[in-house]
């Protein structure tokens, strides 16, 4: 197995005093929100699990969350969902060996930089320009996808996404126009706000057993923990049709169940 880490060094009191705690939701819950996603893209999905994670949020603070903050909050999740480590497999850049990553969520968290606010970020170029921009979150991940729809292009989403995060843009002092910024100007932003909120794309490093080499493994936190649910409901299902198939009981009388006793009734119907 291949030995898995966090793709940057833990900060000073990162991870520590973060309220990332979530409650395992009850199953119900977790069922009716398999449901609402199905037919979802992966924005709508984020949002529907960030909602599980934070049960007691208003739609707008749900939407208007960084994506830093929100992975940050699905890790948490995972972890009173499905247990508190990720396994997952990728393959070495170098010699294209298999590889199985094994991380510690609690490491995980430990080891990401501080989420950066909402309030704007200023940044200044050499040649005069200043931006001031923010994180992106859920909403601007929505107008980014309509924008690819429409053009047809990721890179035109992109470039979408990355505008709307800029709040203002100047030159020396002098308002400048957002939309009429070059690409030149916009891949700067681009790497700017990346470096100051790297857990918005979030990789893991692993060493290759094989070769020795590091290798850079991304990690989607959404489709990762999509899949998990994905996974848990149809077994979940499974269970609610086959005990209620022999004894007539109603879905809830089955996600009543402890884990145990449905086990048991499971193993007698089975025989």
């Amino acid at each position: 197995m291949a030995h898995a880490i966090v793709d940057r060094p833990p900060m000073a009191g990162a991870g520590a005093s973060a309220p990332y705690a979530a409650i395992a939701p009850a199953a119900a819950d977790m069922l009716e929100a398999w449901e609402r996603g199905r037919a979802c893209d992966a924005v709508e999905r984020g949002l529907i699990l960030l909602s599980l994670a934070c049960p007691h949020w208003p739609e707008r603070a749900l939407i208007s969350t960084s994506l830093g903050e929100r992975d940050r909050h699905l890790l948490a999740l995972r972890r009173a969902m499905f247990g508190a480590r990720l396994a997952a497999l990728a393959s070495c850049d170098a010699c294209g060996e298999p590889l199985e990553l094994d991380v510690p969520i609690d490491a995980l968290l430990a080891a990401l930089p501080p989420a950066l606010e909402h309030d704007p970020l200023a940044w200044r170029r050499g040649d005069g320009i200043e931006l001031r921009m923010r994180p992106p979150d859920s909403g601007d991940l929505r107008t980014a996808a309509h924008d690819a729809g429409e053009d047809g292009g990721d890179e035109a989403a992109a470039r979408a996404l990355l505008r709307g995060c800029i709040v203002s843009a100047r030159r020396d002092g002098e308002p400048l126009d957002i939309a009429a910024l070059s690409d030149d100007v916009l891949d700067d932003a681009a790497q700017h706000l990346a470096h100051a909120d790297p857990h918005a794309d979030l990789r893991l490093a692993a060493i290759c057993s094989a070769c020795g080499a590091r290798s850079h493994a991304p990690l989607d936190i959404v489709a990762y923990l999509w899949s998990e649910l994905d996974a848990w409901a149809g077994r979940t299902l499974w269970e609610i049709h086959t005990l209620a198939c022999a004894y007539g009981w109603r879905e809830h009388d089955v996600l009543s169940l402890g884990p145990a006793r449905r086990a048991t009734y499971l193993s007698l119907v089975l025989g």
